[in-house]
């Protein structure tokens, strides 16, 4: 390295607060089968809003970096499966919530971790979709495997306003699926030209006892959990699969067996942090094929560090629309 230190936001706790600055980091040894990657972009995602709050459920340990998502080359390698200068992404395990993750100009991970670019993807368009869009295909493929096509099927997606239902959006209008998008803010909703139907996302917070509704969608792809996770499983048409991706509405799901012995429901979870490699590589060669990079532009904001606090605040506070792409 030409410099013995690097920029990173580090979070350091201050009795029951927590501070959010930049500051420059020493840089150590690399131990057996480790990569350091220089980042070269990273993005703002729900978990790193969180971490930078000082939440301890995703981050136990300050001082802490943030940044769940690494797009970048790899500046050292002690590990036989990657050469210096390699282009390499890492999303998900533990990167930005136990280890020190992506919001740094430089990051250290296990190479068990690194996924080598796909040639036809660039840093930047990996990082359009980080996570969000990680579990966004990692979905829309569990949805494609299973009905084998999707076209003319009815189709809910909660929460369009962040990431996951963002890029599902354009990955089910592809396949032209009749959408049915759900956001707490419908009037003018950016999205709206891809949907069949918009839906106040209200509608699926309220308690209902029948353990069975109209069969309203083929399948869902839910990121509100909860209580609207309870009723989409009730809507589901016969052999229809709902993902599910979060848990913004609630963490309990509470069903009575119905929908899964009389429809043949099926509920897939979807976990883009503990994704078995094999599955992961599959999932960015498939990113690799998407051909909507321009309509997405459209709803991303490139951010520096400093400017992510700020941001995350405005994410929390549900005021933002789209992704933020962190360039280091």
């Amino acid at each position: 390295m030409q410099n013995n230190t690097y920029k990173a936001l580090v979070v350091k706790k201050r009795g029951k607060n927590f501070n959010v600055q930049i500051e420059q980091q020493s840089f150590t040894a690399l131990a057996a089968d480790e990569l350091l990657i220089k980042v070269n972009y990273s993005s703002l995602n729900y978990k790193d809003c969180l971490s930078l709050t000082g939440h301890h459920g995703i981050t136990r340990k300050y001082p802490h970096i943030p940044g769940i998502d690494v797009a970048g080359y790899v500046a050292e390698a002690n590990s036989a499966k990657f050469k210096q200068g390699e282009e390499v992404i890492v999303t998900g395990y533990d990167l930005g919530m136990n280890i020190s993750g992506g919001f740094a100009e430089y990051v250290k991970v296990p190479a068990a971790w690194v996924v080598k670019k796909p040639d036809n993807l660039t840093l930047r368009q990996a990082m359009l979709f980080g996570t969000a869009g990680f579990t966004a295909m990692s979905s829309y493929l569990f949805l494609q495997d299973h009905f084998k096509n999707l076209a003319n099927r009815d189709i809910l997606i909660t929460g369009v306003s962040g990431g996951v239902g963002l890029i599902s959006s354009f990955l089910l209008s592809k396949e032209k699926a009749k959408l049915t998008l759900a956001s707490r803010n419908i009037a003018n909703h950016p999205l709206a030209y891809l949907a069949a139907n918009m839906l106040d996302s209200q509608t699926l917070l309220s308690e209902v006892s029948k353990p069975l509704l109209t069969r309203n969608y083929a399948a869902a792809i839910d990121n509100l959990g909860g209580l609207a996770l309870t009723n989409i499983i009730k809507q589901l048409d016969y052999a229809g699969m709902v993902c599910a991706c979060g848990n913004v509405a609630g963490h309990l799901l509470e069903s009575s067996i119905y929908p899964f012995i009389l429809r043949g429901v099926t509920l897939r979870g979807i976990s883009s942090a503990n994704c078995v490699y094999a599955l992961r590589v599959r999932i960015w060669l498939e990113i690799a094929k998407f051909n909507l990079w321009a309509e997405l532009e459209n709803f991303i904001t490139e951010i520096s560090l400093a400017e992510i606090s700020n941001k995350a605040n405005l994410m929390l506070g549900g005021k933002h629309f789209g992704r933020f792409l962190v360039k280091l």
